[in-house]
């Protein structure tokens, strides 16, 4: 193993952790607003695909925010009424 190798081995790992505490992070707040994982569907069904995405919806919001994405004024997530995301409200 050549001496460069071992900080982006490192690099990655670190990388791949971070994935991960974020993918834990976005499942317990689902979990806790009562919204379904994708673990909890059956693999490929039509409702896994619908969980999917809109798990794919929170790790986005997580990451940047809606104001980031600059799709603020069209529904492409289906946002609905609700976009406290987190679901505390402003107060806590």
């Amino acid at each position: 193993m050549k001496d460069n190798q071992l900080p982006s081995q490192i690099s990655r790992d670190a990388l791949l952790v971070e994935a991960r505490a974020l993918a834990l992070t976005v499942a317990t707040l689902r979990r806790a607003r009562g919204k379904l994982n994708p673990e909890d569907c059956l693999l490929a069904s039509p409702e896994w695909h619908v969980i999917i995405e809109e798990f794919a919806r929170d790790v986005l919001h997580a990451v940047v925010g809606w104001d980031l994405v600059g799709l603020n004024d069209v529904d492409v997530f289906h946002r609905g009424d609700d976009d406290d995301w987190l679901g505390i409200g402003a107060a806590g």
